[in-house]
């Protein structure tokens, strides 16, 4: 089973010039934790909320002022529609990560795939044996 057949739900992102204000409202307006940062629709970086705290607030950087590229976390792990859905699941779960974005292969950010949305297609097609 290849990540493509599993459900994507759409990624939020932003680009490299936005201010982290406009970036902490899309994580509030989509209730989200992270934002991808992307340059003609290729990741190119990754902005979670504790980015936003550790990185900025608490390095007192003014919100209107700071551009995302200046804390986003950079290379940002995605994982191929192409690729398969069990060895997707083990390296997320070795990072550490309840999603992250899907691209396709011209490295386009296509959506998000969970954990749990994996986790739940490779226990419904048997994938796990």
């Amino acid at each position: 089973m290849k990540i493509q057949d599993c459900k994507l739900t759409k990624t939020n992102t932003c680009s490299k010039n936005e201010t982290i204000a406009k970036v902490a409202k899309k994580l509030k307006e989509n209730n989200s934790r992270y934002v991808v940062v992307v340059e003609k629709d290729n990741p190119i970086g990754i902005i979670s909320a504790s980015d936003l705290v550790h990185k900025a607030t608490a390095n007192k950087k003014d919100p209107s002022k700071t551009k995302a590229e200046e804390i986003m976390t950079q290379p940002v792990f995605v994982v191929k529609e192409d690729e398969d859905a069990k060895k997707a699941f083990i390296a997320m779960v070795k990072k550490g990560l309840n999603s992250c974005p899907v691209v396709d292969n011209n490295n386009r950010c296509i959506g998000n795939i969970s954990l749990l949305e994996l986790i739940t297609k490779l226990h419904k097609n048997e994938a796990w044996r």
